[in-house]
């Protein structure tokens, strides 16, 4: 396990299929989709930075109300109706003196932390962290910063997809058996409670 890192989770997505804004969609516990995915990682890693969009300083005021305004750091990324690759190199560009990072999506709240850790504890100086769950492949993804470079050049909307397929044989599977790592939330149907 290398000491020194954080979790970067993307929240800047638009919510086109869920048909309102998903993040602050309250679960059966009370708890936001959102508000639950930061926590989890508020829990499980020292630093915590969350990517909105553009112009959400009330979504941001709302996570530091809920976790402590110093729990985390938000960053606004610009270009985020371009697509994931432009929020996670937002993020990683904001990333400074991290040796690793996961990237986590705030519509995955049901990772757990005991899940979280068990993956920073497989992370490696050169290795790309890669959870997997009845053969799927999951998040969060973990990067060595060896990787930050190429990270902060994303665009588009494949996410970090092309680091994975650059280097193949850095990849650490580690195999969870949290469903966790799996299951977002794209639709209402995809709601516990649907």
């Amino acid at each position: 396990m290398l000491p020194n890192g954080g979790a970067i989770l993307l929240a800047a997505g638009q919510s086109r299929r869920f048909g309102s804004d998903k993040r602050l969609h309250t679960l059966a516990d009370g708890d936001a989709v959102m508000l639950r995915t930061a926590r989890q990682y508020a829990v499980a890693f020292d630093r915590l930075l969350v990517v909105l969009r553009p112009r959400e300083a009330d979504v941001a005021k709302l996570l530091k109300s809920e976790l402590g305004a110093d729990a985390l750091q938000v960053v606004f990324a610009a270009d985020a109706e371009l697509g994931m690759g432009h929020s996670l190199a937002a993020g990683a560009d904001a990333v400074d003196g991290w040796d690793h990072m996961f990237v986590g999506l705030a519509d995955m709240p049901f990772v757990r932390v005991a899940t979280l850790k068990r993956l920073q504890a497989a992370m490696r100086p050169s290795g790309i962290v890669l959870p997997r769950f009845g053969g799927q492949t999951g998040h969060p993804v973990g990067f060595a910063a060896v990787y930050l470079k190429e990270l902060r050049s994303l665009t588009g909307d494949q996410g970090a997809r092309r680091v994975l397929e650059a280097h193949p044989e850095s990849i650490v599977d580690v195999a969870v058996d949290d469903s966790g790592v799996i299951r977002d939330i794209d639709r209402p149907a995809d709601l516990p409670s649907a």
